[in-house]
């Protein structure tokens, strides 16, 4: 790294490069050592083209010979995933008395996606922020792990992608093709998605983990046939959870599943919705599961027809709402449910909460 200035409290050294990406599969990201911190922002230009550029910004209040305790490398695999990248480390002997630490800041600058060519991406940063704004780069699988630092996305797309932090707070916006995982602990997930279901024999598929925390989610539903398939999981012991679905494409089967704890759980979906619901309360004096609902969509000429019962005894610590929801046009007689066409209802919402309250939207 080229020293620009050192004095007598702080190190400070920076440098730049770029990566040839001409025949590459993936490109990574990694950090290793101890005392190592910071930040990396990931941005897309539409100017570069089979290169991404590299800028490295390094403190320390360490003077003495940072140079040589901090490393910055091109990292190449030796297997046949052709896969590159830049790997940063501290390099400090055993019993060395260093009381700060190295702050690192790092801005990548990948080429947009006008090419046609999607990447990998590999990001492995436990102490790093990261910050991602690659709106016009589409990768093609994204594995993302870090620690405590914020993981903030102003526009993040993929075909798969896995996101996993460990008490950091999860933020931003996601669109993916094929599937989305987001995981975190004792801290929240705020994320807007986008599902995109090209291919209906398969699912795209959400996962969220969540642990003593919230999830704030709005999921939008995108597709190409009247056969899309969607799949949203929640798993978040101990964790509030609103979800909204704000609209559902025609024919769409979606299937969604959610369990949670302690905290209230409001799952939100369109007056589009059709299919099959069940909610259920556990729990010592368990609340009973609600469903709210407005019988008429005020853009649609059919009528919304929402049955269900209730089941349990919230004495015994269970009680279970299920039903269905159907769109029938409004000179349909509807006063016996056997008029309800049953295979129509192609979608499932199955909730589940412990020692809370379990609500279902319906707009």
């Amino acid at each position: 790294m080229h020293n620009l200035n050192t004095h007598d409290s702080f190190f400070y050294a920076d440098t730049s490069f770029e990566v040839p990406l001409f025949d590459l599969a993936s490109f990574m990201l990694l950090s290793r050592g101890p005392g190592m911190a910071g930040r990396v922002r990931i941005i897309d230009s539409a100017i570069l083209e089979n290169v991404a550029k590299v800028h490295f910004n390094l403190k320390s209040s360490y003077q003495h010979k940072t140079s040589d305790l901090v490393r910055v490398c091109v990292v190449e695999t030796s297997d046949d995933h052709n896969t590159t990248g830049i790997g940063f480390s501290t390099n400090i002997p055993p019993h060395t008395s260093i009381h700060s630490n190295f702050f690192l800041d790092v801005t990548v600058i990948l080429p947009s996606s006008d090419s046609g060519k999607k990447l990998d991406l590999q990001v492995d940063l436990p102490t790093f922020t990261q910050e991602f704004d690659t709106e016009d780069l589409v990768f093609r699988d994204v594995s993302i792990v870090t620690g405590k630092p914020v993981f903030a996305v102003s526009a993040l797309n993929a075909q798969t992608m896995s996101v996993k932090t460990f008490d950091a707070p999860i933020k931003g916006v996601f669109n993916v093709s094929q599937s989305l995982a987001l995981q975190t602990t004792n801290s929240y997930i705020d994320a807007n998605v986008t599902l995109q279901n090209w291919d209906h024999k398969i699912p795209t598929q959400l996962d969220l983990s969540n642990f003593n925390s919230e999830i704030r989610s709005s999921v939008t539903l995108l597709a190409s046939t009247d056969y899309a398939k969607f799949d949203v999981n929640v798993a978040a012991p101990n964790t509030a959870l609103n979800l909204d679905i704000p609209s559902l494409p025609p024919g769409t089967k979606l299937h969604l599943r959610s369990a949670t704890t302690e905290k209230s759980s409001v799952v939100s979906l369109p007056s589009q919705y059709t299919g099959k619901f069940y909610l259920a309360n556990f729990g010592l004096n368990a609340l009973a599961p609600a469903v709210l609902h407005h019988p008429w969509d005020l853009s649609d000429s059919r009528q919304s027809v929402v049955d269900w019962s209730i089941q349990g005894d919230p004495e015994e610590g269970r009680v279970v709402l299920e039903g269905s929801c159907n769109l029938l046009p409004q000179d349909l007689d509807v006063s016996d449910s056997s008029h309800i066409p049953l295979s129509t209802l192609v979608s499932t919402v199955d909730v589940v909460t412990r020692n809370s309250q379990n609500t279902l939207i319906l707009k």
